[in-house]
C-alpha cells in the first residue's frame, strides 16, 4: 500500500478483511487486525484529525484488536495493543526508521545477530513474584520492541521517536457498575471479530471465560461451532461443565474430541515448522493443534476465539491487600483472614502479603542465587516457597547461568512501574506476559490455516477490567466476581456457578513417555548446545527418565525444545555463513567461576 507520497507506505501479509483503510485530506489511517469501525467511521476519525498527537486519543474507544497505522502530514504514526498481542518493533535500515509486527523481519532486513543473552533468559523458569525478563526487548540485537503503552512517530526526516500513548484509570467503580462496562467491552470485542465476515468458532472448555465468549458470540441466535476437547482424565471435569453450557447455547455445533483420538504432546517435533519470531513453548502441542484445526475447517470455522487472558485479568490475587489497609483497615483484615484461611497462611506469609518485596530487589536476589539445576518447591517448608522465585533447568551450562545472571541484574536497573498501584501493576503484567505468548500462538495459528483471536486482552476489556476497585475484582469468598456478575443474565447461573480448573500435567507426562525418541534426536547436533547454553548430554538423561527432581521439569523441556526447534527453523532461512557453528564457544569453568572472556562475552550478549 502506498504511501501518499505514492511511494511504499506498508508491506506485508494480510488478509484483505483484516485491513481497513480511510483518509480526510492530509491524513491517512489504516487499521490492520479486528475492529468494530467500518470504513466510513473511519473517515469520520480521520477527519477530526488536526495533528498526529490526536491519534492515540481518538482511537481509543474503537472495540477490537489491531495496529493503528497513521500518516498525518507525512508523519508516520504506530502503535499496537495494551496487551502486547499486537506489538510492534522497530530498526534503522539505510537511515530511515522501519516498523514491523515481526522482529524477525527487520533482524532479516538489518543483518541482526541473536541476542543469545535473551535466547538464554528464555530458559529461566520465573515464580509468581517476579516479573518477566524477556517481554521488553526483541531477541535481536539492534531490533527496538516498542513498550504496549507506547507508540513509534516516524517524522518525514526518518527519525523515530518513542512516546507513550495511554495511562491506567483509576480504579473507582464497584461491582455493578464495572460488570456492566465489562459486559459491553466483551460484546463489543465478539463483535468486532464478527466484522469481518468470517465464520467464528469458539474454545468451550466449561470455563468461565471460554463460555462467556460462546454466550455472547451466539446472542441473538447465530450459528456458533464449539470445540471441547475430552482427556478422559476422571479429575478433569471441564467436559461436564461443557455440556451444561452448550445445552442453553440455541444453533450450537459442537466438535468433542477425545485426547486419545488427538496426537499427543511432542509428536512431530522433530520436523520443521513455520518459524514464528520467537521461540513458542506450547510448539511442543503443534500435532494436536494442526488436527483440531482442520477439523474446525471442515465445520466451516474461519476465526477461533479463545478465552486467553481471563484469569490474569479477572482471577483472585491477594496484591491489591497493601492499598486496601491504607484506604478501608476494617475491610482489609476481613480480607486477610480469609486469605489466611483459605491458604493457610503462617504470620510469616501473611507478613509477607502486607509489604511484597519490590521487584528490583528480589530480581537481584534471584540473581545472585541463581544456579543450574531446578529448586523443588515441594520439599521446602511452605514459608520458603515464595522466595524460590527464579531457577534453571540442570542441564543448562555455565555459560547460561552467567548469561542469564546478567540478563536479570539489567531487567532489575531497567525495571518499569507500569501503575503506582500495585493490584494494577500486577495485572498489567499479567496481561502483558500473557499477550505475549498469545501473539506466538496467533503466529502458529494463521501458519495452519485457521486463526484464533482472544477477546479477553482487548484494550478495551483490559481498560474495563482496570477501573474496577481492586478489592471487588478480586475477592478471597467468591470466583471471578466481576466476570461473574458481567455476565449474569447472559450466562445460566449454573454455569457461572464453577469454581474448578484442571491443569492438564497428566497429558503433558504421557506426551514426554510415548515420544522420547524425538525429544532424544532433538538432543543430537543440537543448536543450543553449539552455542554454548545446555549440554546436550543431560538433556537427554532428563528426556530418558521420569525419576525427575523437580515438578517443573516438564515446563522446563517444552521451554528448552521450544528454544532448539525455533533454532532449527530458523536456520533453514538462513545463508549457510550465517548458520550456527558447529563447535559451542568456550564454557565457564564452573558455575560461579567464569573466565574473565566468558563475563566479558556474556555482557556484551546482553
Amino acid at each position: 500500500m502506498d504511501h501518499p507520497s505514492g511511494r511504499p507506505w506498508l508491506i506485508g501479509h494480510w488478509d484483505v478483511r483484516d485491513l481497513r483503510v480511510a483518509s480526510a485530506g492530509r491524513v491517512r489511517i489504516a487499521v490492520l487486525g479486528a475492529c468494530a469501525a467500518e470504513v466510513a467511521a473511519l473517515e469520520r476519525t480521520a477527519a477530526r484529525i488536526h495533528d498526529v498527537t490526536d491519534l492515540a486519543a481518538a482511537f481509543a474507544r474503537i472495540p477490537g484488536s489491531f495496529h493503528l497505522l497513521a500518516s498525518v502530514d507525512g508523519t508516520t504514526h504506530v502503535q499496537g495493543t495494551l496487551s502486547g498481542e499486537r506489538r510492534v518493533f522497530c530498526a534503522t535500515i539505510a537511515g530511515v526508521t522501519v516498523a514491523a509486527d515481526r522482529a524477525d523481519v527487520l533482524a532479516t532486513l538489518t543483518g541482526a545477530r541473536l541476542d543469545e543473552g535473551l535466547l538464554a533468559a528464555r530458559l529461566l523458569l520465573l515464580g509468581d513474584t517476579l516479573p518477566s525478563i524477556t517481554t521488553s526487548h526483541s531477541l535481536w540485537q539492534g531490533v527496538a520492541a516498542i513498550a504496549s503503552d507506547s507508540y513509534l512517530r516516524v517524522a518525514p526526516s526518518g527519525h523515530g521517536s518513542v512516546g507513550t500513548r495511554w495511562t491506567p484509570p483509576d480504579a473507582d467503580l464497584g461491582l455493578d457498575e464495572g460488570a456492566l462496562v465489562l459486559r459491553q467491552a466483551l460484546d463489543a470485542a465478539v463483535t468486532a471479530r464478527r466484522s469481518s465476515g468470517r465464520v467464528l468458532g469458539s474454545d468451550l472448555s466449561g470455563g468461565l471465560d471460554s463460555t462467556s465468549l460462546c454466550y455472547l458470540a451466539a446472542a441473538g441466535g447465530r450459528p456458533l461451532t464449539t470445540f471441547t476437547s475430552d482427556t478422559g482424565d476422571p479429575r478433569d471435569d471441564d467436559p461436564m461443565w461443557a455440556d451444561l453450557a452448550a445445552e442453553g447455547i440455541p444453533h450450537v455445533q459442537r466438535l468433542v474430541v477425545s485426547a486419545s483420538e488427538l496426537p499427543l504432546h511432542y509428536t512431530g517435533i522433530t520436523g520443521p515448522a513455520e518459524p514464528l519470531d520467537e521461540p513458542h513453548p506450547d510448539i511442543v502441542d503443534q500435532a494436536a493443534e494442526r488436527a483440531v484445526a482442520a477439523l474446525l475447517r471442515e465445520r466451516g470455522v474461519e476465526l477461533r476465539l479463545k478465552g486467553e487472558g481471563g484469569d490474569e485479568l479477572l482471577g483472585d490475587s491477594e496484591s491489591y491487600l497493601p492499598g486496601l489497609v491504607r484506604r478501608r483497615p476494617l475491610l482489609a483484615l476481613s480480607h486477610l483472614r480469609a486469605f489466611r484461611a483459605f491458604g493457610r497462611w503462617s504470620w510469616r506469609t501473611t507478613v509477607r502479603a502486607l509489604r511484597p518485596p519490590d521487584p528490583r530487589e528480589l530480581l537481584q536476589r534471584s540473581a545472585r542465587c541463581l544456579r543450574a539445576g531446578l529448586v523443588d518447591t515441594r520439599d521446602l517448608p511452605r514459608d520458603d516457597r515464595a522466595p524460590v522465585a527464579a531457577s534453571l533447568p540442570a542441564w543448562v551450562t555455565p555459560r547460561t547461568v552467567e548469561l542469564v545472571r546478567s540478563r536479570m541484574l539489567r531487567a532489575a536497573d531497567e525495571f518499569r512501574v507500569l501503575s503506582r498501584d500495585a493490584a494494577q501493576d500486577e495485572l498489567l503484567r499479567g496481561a502483558v506476559e500473557t499477550g505475549q505468548k498469545i501473539r506466538r500462538a496467533a503466529q502458529f495459528a494463521a501458519s495452519i490455516g485457521l486463526p484464533v483471536s482472544n477477546p479477553f486482552l482487548d484494550d478495551a476489556v483490559l481498560e474495563a477490567c482496570l477501573a474496577v476497585r481492586p478489592e471487588e475484582r478480586a475477592h478471597p469468598w467468591r470466583y471471578k466476581p466481576l466476570l461473574t456478575a458481567a455476565m449474569r443474565g447472559v450466562v445460566p447461573p449454573r454455569s457461572l456457578a464453577r469454581v474448578s480448573k484442571p491443569d492438564g500435567t497428566s497429558l503433558v507426562l504421557r506426551g514426554i513417555r510415548e515420544n522420547r525418541e524425538e525429544l532424544v534426536a532433538l538432543c543430537e547436533d543440537s543448536r543450543l548446545a553449539r552455542l554454548g547454553l545446555i549440554d546436550a548430554g543431560a538433556l537427554r538423561t532428563a528426556c530418558s527418565t521420569s525419576l525427575w527432581t523437580s515438578e517443573d521439569v516438564p515446563v522446563a523441556l517444552s521451554d528448552t525444545f521450544a528454544c532448539e526447534r525455533w533454532l532449527r527453523d530458523l536456520e533453514e532461512l538462513r545463508s549457510p555463513q550465517e548458520r550456527i557453528p558447529a563447535h559451542p564457544p568456550r564454557l565457564a569453568r564452573g558455575p560461579h567461576q567464569a573466565q574473565d572472556g566468558d563475563v566479558d562475552h556474556a555482557h556484551a550478549a546482553t
